[in-house]
């Protein structure tokens, strides 16, 4: 008796293979849009913690984008004193955030939008403002990775009545 598969069988199994080939390779994701989902992340996760720092420290808190050298920067003040960066917790260092670089490589901060600035500050109660004024409109950070027609921006968004932090497409983060 012999052993083998027919080509019926293998016929068969090249057509699943081919059927699960077409149906995941469109899902993988490159590694610019695995390192910008991770920085967007990383984004949102900042604001929420700025947010959660005002609040919970009583001090004004504000993050700070720099869209030139691809980088953002948490500080703090008492009243009207000087701003201050505060300490980052995962590292113990200055709250300060470098893109393009490392497991960021490749992205980029593109416009920043805070009612035309490029920070938003928390005050004491969470609600977020321009360093001086109330925001009026939506703020808004975009990173992108990729140059040219095959760029992938991906936005975060800061409600400004709230502070909810929001990723593109979703709702991300809330605090009453």
């Amino acid at each position: 008796m012999k052993r083998g598969f027919t080509l019926i069988e293998l016929m068969v199994i090249a057509v699943v293979v081919v059927i699960l080939a077409i149906v995941t390779i469109p899902r993988l994701m490159t590694i610019g849009e695995v390192r910008l989902h991770m920085a967007v992340r990383k984004v949102a996760q900042d604001l929420r913690y700025a947010h959660e720092y005002a609040v919970i420290n009583n001090l004004d808190t504000k993050v700070s984008f720099n869209n030139t050298a691809n980088t953002y920067t948490v500080f703090s003040r008492s009243g009207s004193g000087p701003w201050e960066v505060i300490e980052d917790p995962s590292t113990g260092e200055n709250f300060a955030v470098q893109l393009n670089t490392g497991e960021y490589k490749g992205v980029t901060i593109g416009t920043i939008d805070f009612d035309g600035q490029s920070e938003v500050a928390f005050d004491t109660m969470g609600i977020p403002h321009e360093p001086d004024d109330p925001m009026e409109w939506i703020g808004t950070v975009n990173l992108k990775a990729g140059l040219g027609a095959g760029a992938r921006t991906s936005s975060v968004f800061v409600d400004p009545d709230t502070g909810r932090v929001y990723l593109q497409g979703y709702y991300y983060y809330s605090f009453p």
